[in-house]
């Protein structure tokens, strides 16, 4: 969502126009299978009324002659994985806990079993899918972005609408053609949704490389203009094209699913950063020239993360921290990173690889980690201890925000409880928030891998989901890069 805001006023003059553009693209396997026993799904591919095709697990069954017996038989593990085209389908917006719930079902049982998969913070696309695809950091953590060096805000909107691509963009075989074509999308989702789907099984059919990437957008608006319905109909339709593809090439491909994060599924009024900015004496500006004044909101589409670029992030925390939307404070504080709330503070603190996270003894636990409390930790055992908890690697993730992550991070970053978002006032004419995302706790950290090479034993983040899915393999994927040591 962040990505698309001057495109939407742009061609959102009437949203006929944005529908005038959809495209007419659609698959052409069943949606639905004409038959259920227990996990084993059967169809009507031709449309006959005669039931021609099961998927059974990793077994796929062809009845050529529709006489109830089936003539061909192909098995998935039977495929070498560095041996069959693999098509790695990067979707934004697609929940592990809505994923897992399907795969429990019964449903996408050619898949190995889904994997929690850990965002970076802010976990918004961009950074997270440069994060996935290794490319280099982003200027800052959106497109409209300040700078620090020159002191003036870089507005990749511009450049996106004559063409250009962030660097993780350029790593992937296939997309929507343009910037224009997005900004359909967020209007309009539905065909174009079917219409990229449609599109990854043309750029994989047209690739002559044995590794095709393909990055589906619309996804994202499906779930954010209509919630849980629009997330549902994302998961049928991707299953919809993962059987046509299997069926195709009768089981001869491998495919990866990977998303960017969750979504928190709450209708979300916007939060109005600027005015209270202003309420509390600071004036909102887009360069800072008086340093005791002058704040640079970082705020951009709708969503549960915002940064402020400040001299005095301290105070810009306090302004904003009386407020019950806002969830978390956190800014630079000599070596150590604080995490505020209204009830409580603590310091993330790096050393020799390792962060601690210690509590403000006279006002309380601010992120509750107990007994993890004041020990000095690896980012790995952080993960390990708290990736299903309600901060989710947290330690390492804040810290990397504020050092590592993108080139120029926000003095002070916020994020907002689930039920509100923070951006443009101008967008809320085009989309009423049904889900968003973008913030530190488990449901907008709840992103996904689902693959047919290889079950992950444990979450990951997301930078690590290539290089564990394909260390020892003799495909190579763009991006796949050696992962950090700790």
């Amino acid at each position: 969502m962040q990505r698309v805001l001057p495109l939407l006023l742009l061609v959102a003059g009437c949203t006929s126009l944005a529908g005038s553009f959809a495209p007419n693209g659609r698959l052409t396997f069943p949606e639905k299978p004409a038959l259920v026993e227990g996990r084993a799904r059967s169809f009507d591919v031709d449309g006959n009324g005669a039931i021609d095709f099961k998927v059974d697990g990793d077994t796929l069954s062809y009845d050529d002659d529709e006489d109830g017996t089936y003539d061909r038989v192909y098995h998935l593990g039977e495929y070498d994985s560095d041996q069959v085209p693999h098509l790695l389908l990067l979707i934004d917006s697609l929940p592990y806990r809505f994923v897992t719930e399907r795969y429990e079902a019964g449903q996408w049982n050619w898949f190995c079993p889904p994997q929690l998969v850990i965002p970076p913070f802010p976990s918004l696309s961009e950074v997270t899918f440069s994060a996935i695809m290794g490319a280099p950091p982003m200027g800052g953590a959106i497109e409209r972005y300040y700078d620090k060096r020159d002191n003036e805000i870089h507005n990749l909107y511009t450049a996106r609408a004559f063409g250009y691509k962030h660097p993780w963009q350029r790593r992937v075989d296939g997309q929507l053609k343009n910037y224009r074509e997005v900004g359909y999308s967020y209007l309009n989702p539905r065909p174009w949704y079917l219409a990229e789907l449609e599109r990854a099984k043309q750029t994989l059919d047209a690739s002559p490389n044995r590794f095709t990437s393909v990055y589906i957008v619309s996804s994202s608006a499906m779930v954010s203009r209509y919630g849980r319905v629009g997330l549902d109909e994302c998961l049928d339709r991707v299953e919809q094209l993962c059987l046509q593809l299997l069926y195709e090439r009768h089981g001869a491909l491998k495919i990866t699913i990977v998303s960017d994060h969750g979504h928190n599924l709450a209708v979300s009024p916007n939060f109005p950063v600027a005015e209270i900015l202003g309420a509390a004496g600071f004036r909102v500006a887009e360069s800072i020239e008086d340093p005791d004044r002058d704040v640079v909101p970082e705020i951009d589409g709708l969503v549960t993360y915002f940064g402020v670029h400040t001299k005095r992030p301290r105070a810009v925390a306090e302004a904003m921290l009386p407020r019950p939307e806002i969830q978390l404070a956190m800014y630079m504080e000599g070596d150590s990173v604080v995490v505020r709330s209204r009830q409580g503070a603590a310091r993330i603190e790096r050393r020799d690889g390792r962060f601690r996270y210690t509590p403000d003894a006279a006002n309380g636990d601010v992120l509750a980690f107990g007994d993890l409390a004041g020990r000095w930790l690896t980012g790995e055992e952080w993960m390990e201890a708290t990736a299903h908890g309600d901060w989710p690697d947290a330690p390492r993730r804040v810290w990397e925000a504020f050092h590592s992550l993108v080139i120029n991070p926000a003095d002070v970053m916020f994020t907002l409880h689930d039920g509100h978002c923070a951006g443009s006032p101008s967008m809320e004419k085009w989309i009423d928030m049904q889900s968003t995302h973008g913030g530190l706790n488990r449901v907008n950290s709840d992103a996904v891998v689902l693959s047919m090479v290889r079950a992950l034993p444990q979450p990951v983040r997301s930078r690590d989901v290539l290089p564990a899915l394909f260390s020892g393999s003799a495909i190579e994927p763009r991006g796949a890069a050696v992962a950090e040591d700790e």
